[in-house]
């Protein structure tokens, strides 16, 4: 099976991307670098976490995987519409580690709450449904696996 991945960094063929930077960029947030989307962030990954942690203990954490979808046309759709950084590229991957922790969920779940909401028990529904693999719209696929850039997909101009 095909696999893409979006990464902001322009990468050769035979890369390797390990699994965790996202969550090594979440360690080093600054909540007073005037990114005020910084603490939203920490505030629901913090809660998806928790809720994996104690619940789902099987599934691989947002922070130590890499992320991929097995659609490459939703991947350059997520970078075009500006979901994702608009500048990035989509590589299609190879999953090195075939028998690291795989988790399919809904990539539509994390997004900003309505305005009005009450963050945190919107966030713990939301953590459920996401851990359960329900409500998925746009799928993305958790992998405790480094990826291997096979080739570009997507490059915006």
């Amino acid at each position: 099976m095909d696999y893409f991945h979006v990464a902001p960094i322009k990468l050769s063929k035979g890369s390797v991307i390990e699994p965790g930077n996202y969550g090594r960029i979440i360690n080093q947030y600054v909540l007073n670098s005037g990114v005020p989307a910084n603490g939203y962030t920490l505030a629901r990954e913090t809660l998806l976490e928790s809720v994996r942690a104690t619940k789902y203990v099987d599934k691989p954490s947002r922070l130590t995987s890499a992320f991929v979808f097995d659609d490459p046309h939703v991947a350059v759709q997520q970078v075009q519409n500006g979901v994702l950084q608009n500048t990035s590229i989509v590589y299609r991957v190879k999953i090195l580690n075939e028998r690291g922790g795989m988790h399919r969920a809904g990539f539509n779940l994390i997004n900003f709450p309505p305005e009005g909401t009450t963050f945190r028990p919107y966030y713990l529904s939301v953590a459920e449904k996401y851990w359960q693999g329900e409500a998925i719209e746009i799928a993305e696929m958790l992998v405790d696996s480094p990826l291997e850039i096979i080739e570009v997909v997507y490059m915006p101009t």
